[in-house]
């Protein structure tokens, strides 16, 4: 490891006439490093500090704790989770210098959405960039270069978070409350113009979002957003209607993101709803984090292709026999109208 943590190529040295040469000259090398003792390998090209957002800032007292950090930090359940976030956070770069605090008190859930938009485009092999904090990522991939502004649905301020109770309830939140929710950061985000900066101009320009209001809203709100992306909502016969607006009360919006004034320079809407701990256990159980002997079980329901119907499932995370991406759960919504495809 270098000093931030990451694991590099320190002694490089190519063209060996066979492969028996080679490893000979790599054993020999291993050995004399390893008599050295030497945990840290300091490269001097480096000059970010190692992101300890694991460890407690100083300046936050136990009681501003996030509760879901809390259980990140000592739940002996979330072991794999806790190894997987810890490595991820010696390659990830604090842009702004406030992930730490943020990751550990109020900002919980959209810095760990970060960490994931993180995992995901390095997954997709996506080389990620580092110059400037707005927005959030800069990522290229074939010559091409993509700009990524991340944001989350919140809790509205001393308002409950919704909890529906059938599948009748969310389908009518569905209508016209999720979509206000998903227009409200949305339109927040566009009007901030981050396609008129230096770095942007001329790239795809992609939001990506993700609903934490309340325990387990994103199980059921994701739905909304294509509804209000496109203006247009499938009845359960398959049939398209225009939608116009939407309504909560007094308060009124115009439906179809991607018609809006502006929303051109925006290329896609990514979304998920999968970044929460339990899918960084899942990963890190399967990378062999943590404590090996800590089970986990998955359960809810999926769509079965070959009846097209909803069916119950139930499985368990084991390393060799269960494979899961930071791909599986993520959506992309194409603007049709996008400058830049």
């Amino acid at each position: 490891r270098d000093e931030t943590g990451v694991f590099r190529g320190i002694s490089l040295n190519t063209s060996k006439p066979t492969v028996d040469e080679a490893r000979r000259e790599l054993h020999a090398k291993l050995e004399e490093l390893s008599a050295t003792h030497q945990q840290e390998f300091p490269q001097g090209d480096n000059s970010q500090r190692k992101l300890e957002i694991l460890v407690p800032h100083s300046d936050v007292s136990t009681d501003r704790l996030h509760r879901n950090f809390k259980y990140l930090l000592e739940d002996a359940g979330y072991s794999p989770a806790r190894g997987l976030i810890k490595e991820m956070s010696f390659a990830f770069t604090d842009l702004d210098g406030n992930f730490r605090r943020d990751f550990q008190t109020t900002g919980f859930d959209g810095r760990l959405w970060d960490l994931y938009l993180y995992a995901f485009f390095y997954e997709q092999k996506f080389l990620i960039g580092n110059a400037d904090a707005v927005p959030d990522l800069v990522v290229e991939k074939g010559g091409y270069r993509i700009a990524v502004e991340a944001t989350t649905v919140n809790p509205t301020q001393d308002v409950a978070p919704p909890s529906p109770k059938s599948p009748a309830e969310e389908k009518e939140l569905n209508q016209d409350y999720m979509p206000i929710k998903w227009g409200s950061i949305l339109f927040s985000k566009l009007r901030r113009r981050y396609w008129e900066n230096a770095h942007v101009t001329g790239i795809p320009l992609v939001f990506a979002v993700h609903d934490y209001q309340g325990p387990g809203t994103m199980c059921w709100s994701l739905p909304a957003l294509s509804d209000y992306l496109f203006g247009v909502r499938c009845d359960d016969n398959g049939n398209d209607h225009p939608i116009e607006s939407h309504t909560m009360g007094i308060k009124v919006i115009p439906s179809g993101f991607f018609r809006l004034p502006d929303a051109e320079n925006i290329s896609a809407v990514i979304a998920s709803n999968e970044a929460t701990l339990a899918k960084f256990n899942r990963i890190g159980k399967i990378a062999g984090f943590g404590n090996p002997a800590t089970r986990i079980l998955r359960f809810g329901a999926c769509l079965n292709l070959e009846t097209l119907s909803g069916e119950s499932f139930q499985s368990e995370t084991e390393v060799g026999i269960v494979n899961e991406s930071w791909s599986a759960g993520i959506w992309v919504f194409h603007n049709p109208t996008a400058k830049h495809a």
